[in-house]
């Protein structure tokens, strides 16, 4: 991976992004060749056995929230979402 990277860099490719699994995350790490991250959140339950139960009625078959609340402290950032 870091000879993929060089040679990306090679031919002025100096931003590189990458999408993909743990497996890919873990070799883009061991190999410390992550310097930035984006973080989606999708604010959204779903949950395997809820959906799948015929006898139970829901409102929605993915209930969405709305985000109320959001603060960074010490690097960390929390987030609270309200239905």
């Amino acid at each position: 991976m870091r000879a993929l990277v060089q040679w990306l860099h090679g031919r002025g490719q100096h931003h590189i992004n990458c999408e993909g699994g743990e497996a890919l995350l873990d070799v883009m790490v061991r190999n410390d060749l992550v310097n930035e991250m984006d973080v989606t959140i999708s604010p959204v339950l779903a949950g395997s056995g809820y959906l799948r139960d015929p006898e139970r009625e829901i409102a929605s078959p993915h209930p969405r929230f709305s985000l109320a609340h959001q603060f960074v402290d010490e690097g960390f950032v929390f987030c609270r979402f309200v239905r």
